[in-house]
């Protein structure tokens, strides 16, 4: 679908079933920049190294679950 369509923004989580926020956002970056195309990962972890591999992968910010409302509105406003 994202050889087609440029969504606004991206939001992903870092633990996925069939491929992980990481695997996902290196191949977005094969189409598009971090400045074309945001992406946001929510995780529940907070380990430096999984957090140092998504932004080597290209993630413009990563949240810590529990989020809420306003903080992804906010962390969402900082790119769009």
């Amino acid at each position: 679908w994202l050889q087609k369509e440029k969504p606004a923004m991206v939001l992903t989580d870092l633990n996925m079933p069939e491929i992980t926020g990481v695997m996902m956002t290196t191949e977005i970056r094969k189409k598009y920049s971090p400045g074309e195309l945001p992406i946001i990962m929510v995780t529940t972890q907070n380990e430096a190294n999984d957090n140092d591999a998504a932004f080597t992968a290209g993630v413009n910010k990563v949240i810590q679950k529990p989020f809420n409302a306003k903080s992804l509105k906010a962390a969402m406003d900082e790119f769009l």
